[in-house]
């Protein structure tokens, strides 16, 4: 089961997507998780452990059960038997970057733990999580914590908000430079530092994101991509191996509720 909400003070709005909280009796499974774009904190409350894996199911990444990871442009594996109890941030593009400011350029795509971060009281929060009741209270208990660090936006915090949103809606980066009153190359340094990638990769894995999240909905893989707003089919299968690691046709989920995530298979 996984329950996720937007947050409820528009204070944290800008800067996070969602609290989340899920509970699964998944066994030991391993499954490719495509890139999202975004950074996230996970917090694993059945163990203090959090790991990344191959596709051999070799250990390729290991971190405490409480850690952030940043913007995932490539897929990775993760096992299920992990989401057993975990609960989580999904943070808005550019919304990481004020909780955990020069940070953020050390993690990369990786896992980094949540004590390395200037978060010192984060075992108190796990701890309440634990024993919360229900699943609507992590998400509550989640919120008052972000709200306890709610930071006050410079410009360019918002700034990179507006050219988020231009730049999904098919703006050309010096066309949102110039409607910043930036030049371009300060553009791409700001909101490389504050997403963890440049404006056109933004672009790219918004547009995929786009395209998994639609093709249910599509007659064909074609009017799929012609919707997502590829070029050509050609163009959209490069960007899915390029992104997803894999063809449009193997593209297999389990659950239409949880696109982003396939079953490893051999």
């Amino acid at each position: 089961m996984l329950l996720s909400r937007a947050p409820r003070d528009a204070r944290l709005a800008p800067y996070i997507d969602a609290f989340w909280t899920c509970e699964t009796s998944h066994g030991n499974e391993l499954e490719r998780v495509l890139p999202n774009g975004r950074t996230q904190l996970f917090i694993n409350l059945h163990e203090d452990a959090l790991h990344h894996y191959g596709v051999d199911g070799s250990v390729r990444q290991s971190a405490s059960g409480m850690a952030v990871q940043g913007p995932m442009l490539k897929p990775t594996v993760i096992d299920r038997a992990e989401q057993r109890s975990l609960c989580g941030v999904l943070f808005s593009p550019g919304g990481a970057f004020p909780f955990f400011r020069g940070h953020l350029s050390e993690i990369g795509s990786d896992l980094a733990d949540l004590d390395c971060l200037s978060w010192s009281d984060g075992w108190r929060t796990h701890e309440c999580l634990q024993m919360a009741r229900a699943p609507q209270e992590r998400l509550d208990l989640l919120e008052a914590a972000f709200l306890d660090r709610a930071p006050v936006a410079d410009e360019w915090d918002l700034a990179v908000r507006k050219a988020g949103h231009l730049l999904r809606n098919g703006h050309r980066v010096h066309t949102v430079a110039d409607q910043l009153n930036t030049t371009r190359q300060t553009l791409i340094t700001r909101f490389r530092e504050r997403t963890g990638m440049k404006p056109k990769t933004y672009c790219r894995i918004e547009r995929f994101q786009h395209l998994i999240r639609t093709r249910s909905n599509a007659a064909s893989w074609a009017d799929a991509a012609f919707d997502a707003g590829y070029s050509d089919q050609s163009h959209m299968a490069r960007e899915f191996r390029h992104f997803g690691g894999i063809t449009p046709t193997e593209y297999m989920p389990d659950r239409l509720s949880e696109p982003n995530h396939l079953p490893l298979r051999a």
